[in-house]
């Protein structure tokens, strides 16, 4: 039995001077939580005015508590921007202004079903949001916010139901002119951070399931808890998503690229996170699978994780039937010994593993707003550095803000390739295969890959890609700069008076016809021959590991063509793959 000590009656004083104390700490306690509950409804109320930021063509409904767009005629608007976030000729983003600017439309197809599930419409002072939960056609949430003078916000929430809008809750907030004067902007970075917020302060399951649903709308395969315990598992994915979110946020304050001063990468892709998270269950997977000793992989360029966004992609990769898409899957070995992959990524040597845990996994995150590398802005990698794993790396953070919109544009290319050499030659690959006219961009596209070749060090191929080039400059209609960097590279080399006597080894004259009639002539079918010929060399296994998947990625694009091949050309080119592949060995 526990017995009191003894009175002390000399420490009596000492006791009521440590009383007070305590009783002072707890008011000011106290204080503080007061001023915590008090900033908790605030960041409420402002969720509410992005319920605005999600909308849709619904506004053909009965709107029961303003005007409707749909009594606006088309032919008032007078500015469209149409983004196509991975260039595959299909728009993700419409923007649409009136030459008044009393009317603004935004509209955003969030799953790439062709469908727009998420659109924001301003008219005067009213704001009306709707947004498709389910990705089912119909619209399920409506929010009409109204302001008076940009003083005061009217916010009410509808959700639709047998048939009508059925009517929720409604809320205002008196705004200070400072925020008023930009709130088209804040509400979105409000939400966003409310999210993190919220999230920050959740309570992760401790308890593993086959599938353990987190808060932030992460679901845990049992399989990623096998390497580490669940409570740091649960607090790297924690991290990852609230770093990234807010990395996000203050990116969007620093570049500011848009008229209206938002940034086009930042911003959309916070959301487009932000809102794939609380409206589907993005599935993380850890389990080995055969698809990380796929060659496709190294092809791609990155094993240590691959994102799943859509059906399409789960089938093609032939993934277990209960990963549902979205998903992202890990290996478990991250590929960390291989010394050829690891200098595609960003990561650094001396980084720790769970910063190199993290900087993957935003990666795989990035690809399930819509962006696949080469094909659009390369937001995976840039905003895994600057978020992650070097934020002080200003040309990835420069990207990742949305600095630039063009794949193309020579600025973002010196950007890129400051950033990884691999994901620009992506890059500049795709921005070829993009040329379906040959304009002065296409033109452009050609000699940044030739100039590509001679930086990474292959300057034998690059003055054999310039040589051929420069023998056909009217038909790729190169201008006097072209023409100009071209002849650099071959120095002293002849370009008019027949082929010069050589540009390196036999092998590496192959390596670049089948660069030259597989990417810059675009005649795919004529480069198997040479396919084939480097294939059956004895020489293949000697060349570089870049170079060899270079050419098998060629072998995989053609055989890959919508259009059917020949047999002969068939065989051969699976004859090459085969051979090609069996040369990687434990690859």
């Amino acid at each position: 039995m526990q017995q009191n000590p003894p009175a002390n009656p000399e420490g009596r004083p000492h006791f009521e001077a440590a009383k007070a104390r305590l009783f002072s700490s707890r008011i000011h306690l106290r204080i503080i939580r007061f001023k915590e509950v008090i900033f908790c409804h605030l960041i409420r109320l402002l969720m509410l005015i992005l319920l605005a930021g999600l909308a849709s063509s619904a506004l053909a409904k009965t709107n029961p508590t303003g005007p409707s767009s749909s009594f606006l005629p088309d032919k008032l608007s007078v500015a469209y921007r149409h983004i196509d976030t991975d260039a595959d000729g299909k728009e993700e983003g419409v923007f649409r202004r009136t030459k008044n600017g009393l009317y603004t439309k935004e509209s955003w197809d969030l799953n790439k079903d062709g469908k727009f599930d998420l659109i924001i419409e301003k008219i005067g002072r009213y704001h009306f949001h709707h947004q498709d939960l389910n990705f089912d056609g119909q619209f399920d949430r409506k929010t009409v916010t109204s302001s008076s003078w940009d003083q005061k916000l009217v916010s009410k929430a509808y959700k639709w139901n047998n048939d009508r809008w059925q009517f929720l809750s409604a809320k205002s907030i008196e705004l200070p002119a400072s925020y008023a004067a930009e709130k088209n902007r804040c509400n979105i970075l409000h939400d966003i951070q409310s999210f993190v917020s919220e999230m920050d302060q959740s309570v992760f399951p401790k308890a593993v399931e086959s599938h353990t649903e987190l808060p932030n709308g992460i679901v845990v395969h049992e399989s990623c808890y096998k390497r580490h315990g669940v409570g740091r598992y649960n607090s790297m994915i924690k991290e990852t998503i609230n770093e990234g979110l807010q990395c996000l946020i203050d990116l969007e304050s620093r570049y500011k690229t848009f008229a209206d001063g938002q940034s086009p990468g930042a911003l959309v892709n916070a959301e487009r996170l932000k809102a794939r998270l609380e409206t589907e269950q993005v599935q993380l997977w850890c389990s080995s699978h055969d698809i990380f000793n796929d060659i496709d992989i190294v092809n791609g360029g990155f094993i240590a994780g691959i994102a799943v966004p859509d059906k399409q992609v789960h089938h093609q990769l032939k993934l277990p039937a209960d990963l549902k898409a979205p998903a992202v899957l890990l290996n478990p070995e991250m590929g960390w010994s291989d010394s050829f992959i690891r200098s595609h990524l960003s990561l650094q040597n001396s980084s720790l593993p769970r910063s190199q845990f993290k900087s993957v996994l935003f990666h795989e995150l990035m690809h399930l707003t819509g962006h696949n590398h080469g094909l659009s802005i390369e937001y995976p990698e840039a905003c895994a550095t600057c978020c992650i794993s070097d934020p002080s790396n200003q040309d990835a953070c420069a990207i990742c803000a949305g600095k630039y919109t063009d794949t193309r544009s020579a600025n973002y290319l010196s950007a890129l390739k400051n950033l990884n050499s691999y994901y620009a030659s992506k890059t500049i690959r795709a921005n070829i295969n993009k040329g379906e006219n040959l304009d002065e961009l296409h033109s452009d596209s050609i000699v940044h890959y030739i100039e590509w070749h001679l930086e990474e060090g292959n300057r034998h191929i690059a003055q054999y890609l310039a040589h051929q080039t420069l023998q056909s400059s009217e038909r790729y209609q190169l201008k006097a700069g072209h023409i100009q960097a071209l002849r650099k590279i071959l120095g002293n080399k002849k370009t008019r008076l027949g082929k010069p006597r050589s540009f390196g080894s036999p092998t590496q004259e192959t390596i670049g016809e089948i660069y030259y009639k597989a990417l810059i002539s675009k005649q795919k079918i004529a480069a198997i021959p040479d396919i084939l010929r480097l294939a059956t060399s004895n020489e293949f296994e000697t060349i570089d590991d870049e170079t060899r998947i270079e050419v098998l990625k060629i072998a995989y694009d053609i055989f890959n063509e919508p259009e059917v091949l020949p047999t002969p050309h068939k065989n051969k080119l699976e004859k090459s793959v085969n051979l090609m592949m069996n040369s990687f060995g434990g690859i």
